[in-house]
C-alpha cells in the first residue's frame, strides 16, 4: 500500500456519495479535497449532503448537512486529529465572523479515517467519548480497497439558514458563498436556488395569494355559490388554473386562465357580500347566492334570468371547455 495520505483522498469523497447521501450533480460536486473548515485549519475531505423538502407548500427549503474527513495511514497516528476536531472544529464551525455572517450547514458529521485490519480499542473509546465516526479503509480480497463504518459519529446541530431567508435569493447565495468550505462544494448557489427554490417559492406566493382572494368573500351565500362555481368547473379541471391576483390593488380578484395558451377566460372579483365573475368578451354578473344573480354585461345591472345552475352551464363552462 502506498503511504500517502492524500491518495485515499478520492476513494472516502466516493464512499460519502455513496453511502451518505452527498450529491455529485449538476449543483454539487459532492466532496472536495483540503478545503479550510476554520480559519487557518484545513480538512482533508469535506462531503455536503443536501435534503430539499417540496412536499409541503409552507415549506420549500432546503437542509445542509456537512461531513468533514482526517486521514491518517496507521491508528496510531489519529489521536492529534480527534483532539483537533474536539478543540478546534467544534468550538469554532459555529462561530460567526465577519467574513462569515452566516453559516449555511443545519448538521456536521466528524470523522477520522485510516488503513487497519481492526480499530483499536482505545481509539474507538476516545473516538465514542468526543462524538467523532470513524472510518477504517482495508484491503479486500482481490487487493481492493474498502471503507467501512466502524463507528457513526454524533451528529452536531448548527443554526443554519433558516427557513425564512432561504426566500431571499440574495440571502441564501451569500450564506453559502460565506461558507467557504460549502462553496467549494456548490459552487453556484445562485443555479441552485434559481431552479429549485424559486419555482417553489413562485408556486407558493401564488397558492397564498389564491387564497387570500377566494377568502375575501365572507357571506355565506356568496361563499357557496362560490365554492359551487369551483367544485363544478374548476378545481377538477386540469386544463385550466385559477391564480389570485397577488398585487395589493388587485388582491381581490381570481384569474382563470388556460394552461395550455397562457390566456385568460375569466375573472373573478370578490367583494364581501358577493363577488362578481366575468368573461373576455365583456359580460360580467354579480353573484350574491345561487338564486341572487345580476346582469351587468349592459352596463346598469338587471336580474338575472336564471340560477346559478344556468350561469355555469351557459356562460361558465363554454369558456372552459366543459
Amino acid at each position: 500500500m502506498t503511504s500517502k495520505e492524500s491518495e485515499y483522498y478520492d476513494l472516502i469523497g466516493k464512499w460519502l456519495i455513496s453511502e451518505k447521501g452527498c450529491q455529485k450533480n449538476e449543483y454539487s460536486k459532492g466532496y472536495v479535497k483540503e478545503v479550510e473548515l476554520v480559519k487557518n485549519s484545513i480538512v482533508d475531505v469535506f462531503g455536503l449532503k443536501y435534503t430539499f423538502y417540496d412536499g409541503n407548500t409552507s415549506r420549500n427549503s432546503f437542509t445542509f448537512s456537512g461531513y468533514a474527513v482526517e486521514m491518517k495511514i496507521s491508528p496510531s497516528d489519529v489521536v492529534k486529529d480527534i483532539d483537533k476536531i474536539t478543540t478546534e472544529y467544534l468550538p469554532k464551525i459555529p462561530e460567526i465572523t465577519p467574513e462569515r455572517l452566516r453559516n449555511c450547514l443545519h448538521t456536521i458529521n466528524f470523522y477520522i479515517a485510516f488503513i487497519g485490519s481492526i480499530t483499536p480499542p482505545d481509539i474507538l473509546t476516545r473516538c465514542r467519548n468526543a462524538g467523532v465516526g470513524i472510518l477504517r479503509i482495508y484491503e479486500s480480497g482481490n487487493d481492493e480497497l474498502l471503507v467501512t463504518e466502524d463507528l457513526e459519529p454524533k451528529e452536531q446541530i448548527l443554526t443554519g439558514i433558516s427557513n425564512a431567508e432561504q426566500t431571499s435569493s440574495g440571502i441564501f447565495e451569500e450564506a453559502i458563498r460565506d461558507t467557504r468550505y460549502v462553496n467549494a462544494v456548490i459552487e453556484n448557489p445562485c443555479k441552485l436556488f434559481d431552479e429549485c427554490l424559486r419555482p417553489k417559492l413562485t408556486q407558493y406566493r401564488k397558492q397564498r395569494a389564491l387564497e387570500r382572494a377566494y377568502n375575501y368573500c365572507t357571506a355565506e351565500e356568496g361563499k357557496e355559490a362560490l365554492d359551487c362555481i369551483f367544485s363544478e368547473v374548476i378545481t377538477n379541471n386540469p386544463a385550466f388554473i385559477a391564480e389570485g391576483g397577488g398585487k395589493q390593488d388587485q388582491e381581490d380578484r381570481i384569474a382563470i386562465i388556460s394552461r395550455k395558451e397562457g390566456e385568460q377566460v375569466l375573472q373573478i372579483e370578490m367583494k364581501r357580500n358577493y363577488f362578481y365573475i366575468g368573461t373576455m368578451n365583456g359580460k360580467r354578473f354579480r353573484v350574491t347566492s345561487k338564486n341572487q344573480i345580476f346582469d351587468f354585461s349592459e352596463g346598469s345591472g338587471r336580474p338575472y334570468s336564471g340560477d346559478l345552475q344556468k350561469l355555469i352551464e351557459t356562460e361558465i363552462k363554454p369558456k372552459v371547455k366543459l
